[in-house]
Order: C-alpha cells, then sequence, then structure tokens
C-alpha cells in the first residue's frame, strides 16, 4: 500500500531504513493518544476535538491508508465544523474518499496515489482547523477529581 504516508516515505529511501521510519510512524500515531492523558478533557466540545486529533493522527501516520477510516472521523468532523470553508473541506474529503475507493482504484490505478496525498492533505488541514483551539495546558493526570 504505497498510498499511506510512511510507505511513501520508505519508498523514497533506501530499503534498510524500513523498520526505523515504522517505527516513528508507529509512535506519532499513538502520540495523540498517550498526549491526551496529561490534558483536562471536561466538556464534550473537548472530548470531540481530542477524538479528532487522536483518530485524525492515527489515518495520517498508519502504514496502510484505508478509505474506511473516513466513518472513524467523519462524524466528529461534521459535528464541530465551523466555517464554510470548513463544509467546502468536508466535501472535498468525503469525495475524494469515494473517488479513491472504488472509481480510481479499479479504473486508474495510476492516479491513486496523488488521490489519497490530496485526500491526507484535507485531513491534516481538518484536523488543525478542528483542533486549533484547544486549550494546550499540561495538568497532573493524577490530580483529576472523579465528582
Amino acid at each position: 500500500e504505497t498510498a499511506s504516508l510512511p510507505n511513501l516515505i520508505i519508498s523514497a529511501f533506501n530499503p534498510s531504513v524500513e523498520k526505523p521510519i515504522a517505527f516513528i510512524f508507529l509512535c506519532l500515531q499513538l502520540a495523540a493518544s498517550v498526549l491526551s492523558f496529561f490534558f483536562r478533557i471536561d466538556t464534550f466540545d473537548k472530548l470531540g476535538r481530542w477524538w479528532i486529533l487522536i483518530v485524525g493522527v492515527f489515518i495520517l501516520f498508519s502504514k496502510i491508508y484505508s478509505p474506511q477510516w473516513i466513518l472513524w472521523i467523519l462524524p466528529f468532523l461534521l459535528i464541530f465544523v465551523e466555517s464554510t470553508l470548513d463544509m467546502i473541506l468536508l466535501i472535498l474529503y468525503g469525495t475524494l474518499t469515494y473517488v479513491g475507493f472504488p472509481i480510481v482504484y479499479d479504473w486508474m490505478p495510476l492516479l491513486l496515489l496523488p488521490v489519497h496525498l490530496v485526500n491526507l492533505t484535507i485531513l491534516l488541514v481538518l484536523v488543525i482547523r478542528s483542533t486549533s483551539n484547544l486549550t494546550w495546558k499540561i495538568t497532573n493526570p493524577f490530580s483529576h477529581s472523579l465528582a
């Protein structure tokens, strides 16, 4: 699956760097989940935006690109859309996901990589725009009260 960011980078280098690069991308995939442990997520808004960040980072840095992952992130992106530009990007993201599979995949496989890269770029922009107003104040994860 060359349509993923890690595989694209790995294919640009010597095959001997595959394992270290794959490990770096695995760490990047899990970083948002680990990072969320140190932030106070006490409202639905924060929860949804962290969900977008965690799932978005997981998709962006995954070694496999799967169009089904749109189902993981699209509902939250729709809930937290804030502008007309965000809505246009969401429509473009959904449309390109459909165009990539099954249309381009079956009929024009040479265009699959560019379509996926544009789609991943749109997803990156949506994740950044959706999470840009999160409070980035680190808290002690053990100091949260359950009450």
